[in-house]
């Protein structure tokens, strides 16, 4: 299903940069997770966001304190 993201993220770690990947729990980046739900159940390839959308403000104001 992910066969070809993973195929281009290994294209760009062999590109001659020095890269560093860090695996975060979705509970350590809540902000992350919401938007990549809504994403994933977008109807449109890309979404353009010009403020942050309400399911965020729990999430945002959770990582302001």
């Amino acid at each position: 299903m992910y066969a070809n993201e993973i195929q281009n993220i290994r294209h760009l770690l062999r590109r001659e940069w020095i890269v560093g990947i860090k695996h975060t729990l979705r509970e350590g980046n809540a902000c992350a997770d919401i938007l990549a739900k809504m994403g994933a159940s977008a109807n449109s390839p890309l979404v353009v966001l010009e403020e942050p959308p309400s399911q965020l403000f729990s999430a945002l104001s959770a990582d302001a304190r």
